[in-house]
């Protein structure tokens, strides 16, 4: 049985996107149920979130590294799909949060002596 000759056919074509969308059906998801607000924790969702859109690197590289030689004009369309799915989730994320006024972890933030901050400068 030979293999599909087109790129999108294959798996490491359509994966990524799947999960990009995926990843955005997740964070919708957790707004619909739980809302935009700033969580203590991080939470389920995030986390789904970051293994979704990091798994999805490998997939790609490997697509782009079988297919670009093979069929170029075609994997450069996949891979623009490819990247254009992963900024949408990504684009979700940046937007929610600048929405929601979140800044990112001020524990992690460097103070005057350029060192993260302990936790009683925090409570301050």
């Amino acid at each position: 049985m030979d293999a599909p000759r087109t790129p999108m056919k294959q798996p490491s074509a359509w994966l990524p996107i799947a999960m990009s969308l995926a990843a955005l059906a997740v964070v919708v998801g957790h707004i619909a149920t739980v809302g935009a607000a700033r969580e203590l924790d991080e939470g389920a969702a995030a986390h789904v979130w970051q293994l979704l859109m990091a798994m999805q690197v490998p997939v790609v590289a490997f697509f782009v590294v079988k297919w670009l030689r093979r069929a170029p004009r075609q994997a450069l369309q996949v891979f623009v799909l490819q990247s254009a799915g992963s900024c949408c989730s990504n684009f979700t994320g940046v937007v929610l949060q600048a929405l929601s006024g979140v800044r990112s972890n001020p524990s992690f933030e460097p103070t005057a002596t350029g060192r993260p901050a302990s936790a009683a400068q925090l409570q301050r």
